[in-house]
Formats: C-alpha cells, sequence, structure tokens
C-alpha cells in the first residue's frame, strides 16, 4: 500500500491502557501514514513503554505542558505535507485516511465526524459534506473533532500552531487557521470517541465552557463573531443550565434558568436549530469499531 504523505500526532498522557487501542487503529488503515508521532507529555505510567513496542518516533516532556504544546511538538517532528491528529483515548476505523485524503485539496483541514461510546454522533451529522466556518465551531454544535483533524503542515506553522490557552487550544487553532484558508467536514464518520469516566463530574462541563469562553473572548472583536451568534450561544447555555438543574432537581436554579431564557420568538428559532442538531447526533448510526 502506497504510504500517504501524513504524520499523525498523538499526545498522551497516563493513559497507556488505551495507548494501545490508538495506536494499533493506525497501524490498521487501509492507506497508512507515513510516520506516528507520540508525545509522552509527562506522564507518570507506562505510556512511553507502551508507545516503545510501536514503530513510532517517541518524543517525551520532563514535565506535562499540556495537550496543545505537546502537539506543537509532535508537530515539529514531523517532515509531511500533512498533519493528522488522533487522541490517545480515540480510535480511527481502517478507512479514516483513505476518506479524507481525497478531500484534501487546497484546504487548511478537513474533518469528519465521530461516534462516541454512548452511539451519538459528534461533529457533523448533518449527513452532508458541510463547509467549516468559524460559527460552525460555537453552534449548534461544534463540528470539528479534533481526533479526525487532517491539516496542512504549512498552514499549521504560519498560524504559529497551537496557542497558549489553558484549555481549548484546538479550538483556537482551528479558528486561525480558518481566518487563513477554508476547510472541510465530511458526513461519514471514521472515529471513535471514548466517552471519559469523569464524563459525569460536575465540573467537567464547567471546565469546557470555561475554555470556550477563553476563546470567545480572544475573538471578540471578529466580524464573524456577530450579536446573533452571541445570543445563540448563551441561549444555548440557558437551556443547557436549565436542564442540568432540571436533573439536579434545583427547582431555584430551574426557576433562574427560565428568567435567564425567556421565551420570544427568537429564542424558540435558537432551540429549535439545538433541538434539530441533537436528534440527528442521538440517531447517528455507529460505526463497527471492532
Amino acid at each position: 500500500m502506497t504510504e500517504l504523505d501524513v504524520t499523525v500526532v498523538i499526545p498522551v498522557h497516563d493513559r497507556e491502557a488505551a495507548l494501545h487501542d490508538a495506536l494499533r487503529s493506525v497501524l490498521a488503515q487501509t492507506r497508512p501514514p507515513a510516520r506516528i508521532v507520540v508525545v509522552d507529555d509527562g506522564s507518570s505510567d507506562g505510556s512511553a513503554a507502551v508507545a516503545e513496542e510501536y514503530p513510532v518516533t517517541l518524543v517525551r516532556h520532563e514535565r506535562a505542558r499540556g495537550s496543545g504544546a505537546a502537539r506543537n511538538s509532535g508537530i515539529a517532528e514531523a517532515d509531511t505535507t500533512w498533519i493528522a491528529f488522533l487522541d490517545s483515548d480515540d480510535v480511527w476505523l481502517p478507512e479514516h485516511l483513505e476518506t479524507v485524503a481525497p478531500a484534501l485539496g487546497d484546504h487548511a483541514f478537513v474533518t469528519t465526524p465521530m461516534v462516541d461510546s454512548f452511539g451519538r454522533g459528534r461533529g457533523n451529522v448533518s449527513g452532508r459534506p458541510q463547509s467549516v466556518t468559524p460559527s460552525t465551531l460555537f453552534f449548534p454544535e461544534n463540528i470539528v473533532c479534533t481526533s479526525t483533524v487532517v491539516a496542512r503542515r504549512s498552514a499549521i506553522d504560519a498560524v504559529g500552531g497551537f496557542g497558549d490557552l489553558p484549555r481549548a487550544q484546538d479550538l483556537d487553532l482551528f479558528l486561525k487557521l480558518l481566518e487563513a484558508g477554508t476547510a472541510l467536514a465530511l458526513p461519514v464518520p471514521t472515529a471513535v470517541y471514548t466517552v471519559p469516566d469523569a464524563y459525569q463530574e460536575a465540573g467537567l462541563r464547567a471546565r469546557s465552557t470555561a475554555g470556550a469562553d477563553q476563546v470567545r473572548a480572544r475573538y471578540a472583536d471578529r466580524p464573524w463573531m456577530t450579536p446573533s451568534l452571541v445570543r445563540s450561544i448563551e441561549t444555548q447555555r440557558a437551556w443547557d443550565d436549565l436542564r442540568h438543574a432540571q436533573h439536579r432537581g434545583d427547582a431555584r436554579a430551574v426557576l433562574q434558568g427560565l428568567g435567564r431564557l425567556g421565551m420570544g420568538p427568537r429564542t424558540a428559532a435558537v432551540l429549535q436549530q439545538t433541538l434539530v442538531h441533537r436528534r440527528r447526533a442521538r440517531r447517528f448510526i455507529a460505526p463497527d469499531a471492532a
């Protein structure tokens, strides 16, 4: 099989068990990459030893510096035109790279949807190819899945790689790439996202929201960050807060959420878009990852 002009970059921190599956999924590709780089980001377990069992280039950080810095170190090792990202606890389906490669063209990056371990779709669940724009990273859900992104190395270098935000460095990078070029979200799922054990942890959603808000603040003056988009994001946030409060049985928070949400036609339109998207995600057909 002809190798693709792609380097796979996998950051890992204390995920030795999951790393086996991630690496096997790369090695099982119907169109193999030219190279695999694993960046051990200060792990205290045997993640580095696992990587050494496979035909990869291993880069080690003596201390944890975060996923963005780890990916930057992996990119620095690459000598290919394209960089493919994969998180250490996710897996690709065998046709991932073969599916993405023909669509790369002149784009800065191409992405595909994923199916999570509950069978829900993540990313572009519209059923059709979709141009990625900055607004599609925020509402109704982010259509870019980091573990399926294949990005042009020169485009990444031109925008300075992953930034120094404490969270959501990938969201920040995709916005920088979109301001300089184009991107495409394919409709075919090619990877499986493993929902972490801490998925239901109370603080996880708050941390994710805080990261997205930091990115929003950084790009607040951009023409595409319109008042309409901001209202849509905030309306959806109020809706989700209301649902979480209802799930917790917090009557006071429910009443506060209703006050924030309002019930005008604009709110109804935003919620309709949100619910249609999430209905599609729930009905997404999970691929066979076996």
